[in-house]
Formats: C-alpha cells, sequence, structure tokens
C-alpha cells in the first residue's frame, strides 16, 4: 500500500497516479525515471548503430571520390564524367560526416581536389578546343576566298585546294596550326581537266610529309584525292614521311 505523496489517499501499489488528485506517485515517479533512462539508452543504442554503419559508408564515399577523380581525371579529360562523380562522392562523405559528428576522411578531401582538378582542366581543354576550332573556321573560309573562279586555276587556288581538303579529311592528322608548304615549292601540272601539285609538305611533330593533289575539273576544280605520290590513277598511297 502506498500514500498520495500530495492528498495522502491510501493507494494500490501498483498506481502510478493518484485517483483522487492525480498527482503522481513514488511509484509512477520511478516508473517515469526508468522510461527516461531507456529511451536515454535506445537513443544512445540507436547512435551507436548509426555510427557504426555510417563510418563504412564515410570511406567507401571517400575511396569512391579519389578511384572516380583519379581515373577520370587521367582517362578522359574532355569528358569528366569520372572527376564529377568525385565531387559527388566527396561531398557525400563530407555529409555523412557531418551529420554523425564523425571526422571527415581524408580520401573525401583529396577526391574533392582531384574531381575539382579534373574539371578544371576540363574547361581549359573545351577553351583550347574552341579556339582551335574558331581558327581552323577563319582559317578554311580565309583559303576558299582564294579558290578559282569557274574554270580557271593556278598555283596560289591549286594550294588553297589542296589545304582545304588536308583539313576536311584529316590528312595524317593535318590541321590548320600545321605548317603548310606549297605556294613557294609547288609545282602545278595541268593537263587538261586534270592537274597534279607536286612539291608539297606539312611539317607536324618535327615530321615532314610530302603530299601530292590530285585534282580535277567538273563544273569547278575540285580535289579528286591527295596521295604520297603522283599516280593519280592508282589507289591512295601512303605518304613519305621524314624527320627533320
Amino acid at each position: 500500500m502506498q500514500k498520495c505523496p500530495n492528498c495522502s489517499a491510501p493507494l494500490g501499489d501498483d498506481l502510478e497516479q493518484c485517483k483522487f488528485c492525480g498527482s503522481t506517485t513514488d511509484r509512477g515517479a520511478a516508473a517515469k525515471r526508468s522510461r527516461e533512462a531507456a529511451q536515454v539508452n535506445d537513443a544512445a543504442s540507436a547512435r551507436a548503430r548509426g555510427l557504426a554503419l555510417a563510418q563504412p559508408e564515410i570511406q567507401k564515399a571517400g575511396k569512391w571520390a579519389v578511384l572516380s577523380s583519379s581515373i577520370g581525371t587521367v582517362v578522359c579529360c574532355l569528358l569528366p564524367i569520372g572527376p564529377v562523380l568525385g565531387i559527388v562522392f566527396g561531398l557525400r562523405a563530407r555529409r555523412l560526416a557531418q551529420q554523425h559528428g564523425l571526422p571527415y576522411p581524408a580520401q573525401g578531401t583529396l577526391g574533392l581536389a582531384l574531381g575539382m582538378l579534373g574539371v578544371t582542366l576540363a574547361l581549359f581543354m573545351w577553351v583550347g578546343v574552341a579556339a582551335v576550332s574558331i581558327q581552323e573556321q577563319r582559317h578554311k573560309r580565309a583559303l576558299e576566298a582564294q579558290l578559282p573562279p569557274g574554270e580557271t586555276l593556278d598555283l596560289k587556288s591549286a594550294c588553297a585546294l589542296t589545304e582545304l581538303e588536308l583539313i576536311s579529311a584529316r590528312y595524317q592528322g593535318f590541321t590548320s596550326l600545321d605548317d603548310f608548304e606549297c605556294e613557294k615549292t609547288g609545282d602545278l601540272a595541268i593537263d587538261g581537266r586534270t592537274a597534279v601539285l607536286s612539291d608539297t609538305r606539312f611539317t607536324k611533330g618535327g615530321q615532314r610529309t610530302e603530299v601530292f593533289s590530285c585534282l580535277q575539273l567538273k563544273s569547278r576544280w575540285s580535289v579528286k584525292q591527295v596521295r604520297g605520290d603522283d599516280d593519280c590513277s592508282a589507289a591512295p598511297t601512303s605518304p613519305k614521311a621524314t624527320h627533320q
């Protein structure tokens, strides 16, 4: 038998609240303390389980941040999927660490840094590619302005036609940035509606490549093929390359 701490009414031992005045009994106070202690223990257990689960996830995200950023930066700079994934995984590792009050892994920091580096390199490469493309388009327009009107053909226009063909076909990797020698060295031989431009060459990566341009006249002059010799009736041949 217990008494109400407020009105002193006799109560059963199992009652947690007085049925007369509604006050909490000693049994009720003890039960409340027990429930609060159980809640604290449950919360601590839940946090411990959360930390146990979060730690591997944080480490995993940090590892993937480093791998994605490293591989993506080395393998494919123009399309920085890897670095972007590295940044995503690095940020995920940081968020999980902050959420659970755990230290941020060094792998996550490294992955973020490499990811940002990869994206920056890709941006620089995109800008470079765009600049080269713009320069090449301008150069092609300048060459097109030199094309022969009607059925006329001279050395200058034959060189322009040949260089345009080299650029369009990416002949042996030729670009408008490569050194093309034609007007000072070229020799144009016209035979009716066909022509051969010889003694032309371009230099790329320290390697000089000799080319022959086979031209034909239909409605206007155009390049039939660029080859490694002057036999325009034969199948295309490999270019003659020499190192400077």
